[in-house]
Formats: structure tokens, C-alpha cells, sequence
């Protein structure tokens, strides 16, 4: 029998695929339960009440105890959690999380009952016990887990013993509610994911990830980062007049407009703005570092695409709702952009493709994208930082070149 607590490597490797299995698992059932609560939400009847008893079961009972799962196999093989403490964080989380999904569809069933002004009978007569096993055993699990964490960074026992305590107190309700959302699920499975991938052993990283990494042979090429500030500076002009159009526009524009008509149209110029911008730091990323160009290219292709989807959707108003196909598949370039990215992750190629594919499904499935007109309004300070950073560059430029221009410029002082 192998040991799990004085691993050979054998024993590592399996750990580490158990991790990545479970994580991979965790992501497939979070994005199938987001899509079936986007179908619940969506439909005006609200959905039938199996299918949200469903997609409870699978976002809040199933996906997040597989994602904790595959944390305590990698946070056990990192040594941070022991087989015992890792096996009973496990424990509490197929206890807590499907108790907090009866919850859920408990209180849903009562509110129905009250709603037919019916007496509460059987599992909708239960929502209060099924909530406070959830709440226990979340509770524990919360103190269980920082407790571990704080040990492992050095913190002394007693004041260990008090973080685990204020974690288990304040933690439970500030994070419980969140997984009644699938969204939430998708998200925990994501982390576990990334968590199992980047604590794999760095024994080929290098082999793996060099053919994908290569010099752009434009390092300092002044040209393009000329082009990259133009377009910066162009995205700061267009992202201030959509700020200023959104959030003021009916106070100055000559024709007569209304608060939301003008929200619409300022948003709308600022998404427009995100496309230069977009290209200026692919530009400044291509010619600063040796990615290759695909790895820069082709993320920030899918995100002017997304942009693009989302300028539709949001000048569609007010049929947004009819028009909603336009967000998911804007997410799904959001979700194509963040995942390519993850083949600059230092470790072997499968288990960054891996995590790649799950970090798109859970974005996609998330619909991430309606996010976008609201961080909208982050682009002409971005674009405005770009300029002011390669304006103070070319300063610092200039005095090394006069220093080296001048009589005394390469000459040792004499001491």
C-alpha cells in the first residue's frame, strides 16, 4: 500500500491528478448549473421547479464540494493540511453544501406553500434545521481550514485559534449566501483548478512552455510603441467623452436627451474606446516581452470581439432582454481571451490547456460580459496611465542619452 502522508512519487502524481480530475469535474458541473439557472432566470414563468430544484442541486450541493475536494488533495500535498484535517474539511463540505441546497429548495417550496396560503408540510416545513446544519458545518469548515493556512504561515497557535474563530463567525454569512448563485460555484471551481495546475511539480515547465514563448524580435521597437501611445491617447479621448456624455449629458449636449438615452450612448462610446486600447497594450506587450505574438494577439482579438458584441447589445436597448444571445456570446470571448491566456502558466502544457478550457467554460457560463459597460468607465484612466508612463519613459530616455552625449558622459570620476 502506498502512503498518502510520506509520498513516493508515484503517490504525488496520483495526488495531483485527483486534484486536477475533481477541479475539472467542479468546473463541468458549475457551468452546466449556470447555464440551466441562466434558462431558469430568463424564462418569464420563471422555470419550472424541477429544474431549478436541479440546477440548486448541482451549483450548491455538487460542484462547490468537488472544488473543495480537489483543494484539500492539493493543499494535502503541499504539505499545508494533514490526511486527517484534509479528509474532514472534505467530510464537512458533502455535509454543508448539499444541507445548504435543501435549504434553498426547501424555503423555495415554503415560500410557494405560503404564497396558495397552504400549511408548510414536509420538506418545506424543514428550511430552518437544513440551514443551521449548513451553517454548522460550513462553520467548521471555515475554522478548520484557516486554522491550517495560519500554522503552516507561522502564526502562533492561540492567535491561529482566534482567526479560525472570526473566520468561522463572519465567514459563513458573508460567503455562504454567495453559492446560492452558480456563478459563485464556478468561480471556487476556477480557483481550485488554478490551485491544483500551478502546484504541479515544476519538473518540465520549460520543455513544455518554450515552444509556445518566443522572442517577437521587436524588443525596443520605437515604431510600435509610437502606434501603441496613439492609440492610447485616442482611447483616453473617446473613453472621457463617453464618461462625460454617460454621466452628464443631458446637462450639455445641444439636443434635448434623457438620463438613461444618454447612459446608453456614453456607455456605448466608452466599449467603442476599449478598442484601442485593447490594441495599444497587445502593441506594448508584444514589443516589452517575449510572448509570442499568437498569445497577444489572440486574446486581445476575442476581447475587441466581446466589446464589440456588447456595443450591439447595449445599443439594442431596450429590447436588451430579446437581445440577451449578444452577452453570451460575448462571453464566450471574454472567456476565450482570460483562458488563452493560461498557456503562460509555468507548467506542462495539458494541465494549462486544462486550465484554460475551464476558466472559459466558467466565464462564458458566468456571462461575465455584462460586467463590461460597467468597467467601461475604467478606460480612459487606463489609457490616460499608458500615456503618462510613456511620456515619463521618454523623459528618463532623453537624460541617459544626454548623459551619454556629454564630454564626461562614459569617463570614471576621480576619487
Amino acid at each position: 500500500m502506498v502512503s498518502i502522508d510520506a509520498p513516493p512519487a508515484a503517490a504525488g502524481r496520483l495526488g495531483r491528478r485527483w486534484a486536477l480530475g475533481l477541479a475539472i469535474a467542479s468546473v463541468v458541473v458549475a457551468v452546466t448549473a449556470t447555464t440551466l439557472w441562466a434558462l431558469v432566470i430568463t424564462r418569464s414563468t420563471g422555470g419550472p421547479t424541477d429544474l431549478a430544484a436541479i440546477t440548486t442541486a448541482l451549483g450548491t450541493g455538487l460542484a462547490p464540494v468537488l472544488a473543495v475536494a480537489s483543494a484539500a488533495v492539493t493543499l494535502h500535498g503541499l504539505r499545508v493540511l494533514s490526511r486527517r484535517r484534509a479528509t474532514a474539511i472534505v467530510a464537512l463540505a458533502a455535509i454543508g453544501f448539499p444541507l445548504a441546497a435543501l435549504a434553498a429548495h426547501s424555503w423555495s417550496l415554503g415560500f410557494d406553500l405560503a404564497d396558495a396560503g397552504a400549511p408548510m408540510t414536509g420538506l418545506a416545513a424543514a428550511t430552518a434545521p437544513l440551514l443551521l446544519g449548513a451553517v454548522a458545518s460550513g462553520a467548521a469548515l471555515l475554522a478548520l481550514l484557516v486554522h491550517a493556512l495560519s500554522r503552516h504561515a507561522g502564526v502562533p497557535s492561540a492567535p491561529a485559534v482566534g482567526l479560525a474563530l472570526v473566520a468561522a463567525v463572519v465567514g459563513v454569512p458573508l460567503i455562504g449566501w454567495g453559492f446560492l448563485v452558480p456563478a459563485s460555484s464556478a468561480a471556487l471551481a476556477v480557483a481550485a483548478l488554478l490551485l491544483a495546475a500551478l502546484s504541479s511539480p515544476r519538473e518540465r515547465p520549460a520543455a513544455s512552455i518554450r515552444p509556445l514563448i518566443a522572442t517577437n524580435g521587436r524588443r525596443g521597437d520605437r515604431s510600435s510603441d509610437r502606434l501603441a501611445v496613439g492609440l492610447a491617447r485616442l482611447a483616453a479621448g473617446a473613453g472621457i467623452l463617453g464618461a462625460a456624455f454617460a454621466l452628464a449629458g443631458p446637462l450639455w449636449w445641444p439636443v434635448p436627451i434623457d438620463g438613461t438615452q444618454a447612459m446608453i450612448v456614453g456607455i456605448s462610446i466608452l466599449l467603442a474606446a476599449g478598442v484601442p486600447l485593447s490594441a495599444s497594450l497587445a502593441l506594448l506587450v508584444e514589443s516589452r516581452f517575449p510572448v509570442a505574438r499568437g498569445l497577444v494577439r489572440g486574446p486581445a482579438i476575442a476581447l475587441v470581439l466581446a466589446l464589440a458584441m456588447m456595443g450591439y447589445w447595449y445599443t439594442s436597448a431596450p429590447d436588451g432582454d430579446a437581445n440577451w444571445w449578444a452577452v453570451s456570446v460575448a462571453s464566450v470571448f471574454v472567456g476565450v481571451a482570460v483562458g488563452g491566456m493560461s498557456a503562460l502558466l509555468p507548467v506542462a502544457r495539458p494541465v494549462a490547456i486544462a486550465v484554460g478550457l475551464g476558466v472559459a467554460l466558467a466565464l462564458a457560463a458566468a456571462q461575465v460580459a455584462a460586467f463590461l459597460p460597467i468597467l467601461a468607465f475604467a478606460v480612459p484612466i487606463l489609457a490616460i496611465v499608458v500615456v503618462v508612463l510613456d511620456a515619463r519613459a521618454a523623459r528618463r530616455r532623453e537624460g541617459e542619452d544626454a548623459a551619454l552625449a556629454s564630454p564626461t558622459g562614459n569617463r570614471p570620476k576621480l576619487i
